[in-house]
């Protein structure tokens, strides 16, 4: 499974199980002047069992031992709206200095009824609540390669 990050001008492939890190992303950075710091990886069933947060961590060690924290506080099957209501317990409370964000995949699935307009303001409160709460914290939103077949029949609003 392929994963790509955008974050400014920088771009993370995280190629599950190996992951490259561009040149310019903040907090690898900060790890490559031996900080540390804590990652969560905040989303659906792509965060919570298909392994980027797993292969990010293995990928950190490698490069700088004992300065990465990566938590998974993914929920299979959950979307932006759960994400929400879910924010302070687990990603607020972790106090992380990085939050990677995956909500669109399960947003665009039919049976949550979930407007891209609504999606969009869920993300918006999501980030805000973040930075609020920990000013200095980043925000990675992730995007994931388009579903093919029937999993993306069941996204008819996925463009």
């Amino acid at each position: 499974m392929r994963f790509l990050l955008r974050l400014g001008s920088a771009i993370l492939f995280l190629f599950a199980p190996a992951v490259t890190i561009a040149s310019g992303v903040k907090f690898a950075a900060g790890l490559a002047r031996g900080e540390c710091k804590h990652i969560v990886c905040y989303g659906t069933s792509l965060t919570a069992i298909c392994g980027y947060p797993e292969a990010l961590q293995d990928e950190l060690d490698g490069r700088w031992p004992g300065k990465a924290r990566v938590t998974n506080s993914g929920g299979s099957g959950q979307n932006s709206r759960w994400g929400i209501e879910n924010l302070d317990k687990l990603v607020i409370s972790n106090r992380p200095d990085v939050v990677f964000l995956e909500f669109s995949m399960n947003d665009s699935v039919d049976r949550f009824k979930i407007s891209l307009e609504e999606s969009e303001q869920n993300m918006r409160t999501i980030i805000g609540r973040i930075r609020e709460a920990l000013p200095k914290c980043e925000v990675v939103l992730m995007t994931m390669n388009a579903y093919t077949g029937e999993l993306a029949s069941k996204r008819a609003d996925l463009s």
